[in-house]
């Protein structure tokens, strides 16, 4: 399988994943809140309809645009390694990604 097929089959399973556990946390009042809460302070509105109908929407386009994006910046946190393990320095994390 070559990594264009492995991108697409990925994506095809992508809003299946991601409902799936967002259908979990609503089963809960505490999933119920960490999932309204986001919704409600960024849109004033809670609406899973519309949260699963923009997750069903995303194509590869959109998931390459928003990685391009998101790599032409540094890191705003950088771990590497385990968390007892010391952290090094933020200038040689953002070299990795330079």
């Amino acid at each position: 399988m070559d990594l264009s097929s492995l991108v697409r089959l990925l994506l095809s399973l992508f809003p299946q994943a991601v409902l799936g556990a967002y259908k979990a946390q609503l089963g809960s009042a505490a999933g119920l809140a960490a999932a309204a809460a986001p919704q409600l302070l960024l849109s004033g509105k809670f609406s899973p309809s519309e949260h699963a109908a923009a997750v069903t929407a995303l194509g590869a386009a959109d998931v390459a645009g928003y990685v391009a994006k998101a790599l032409k910046g540094g890191p705003t946190l950088a771990v590497y390694g385990g968390l007892g393990d010391k952290l090094p320095r933020y200038d040689a994390v953002a070299k990795r990604f330079a």
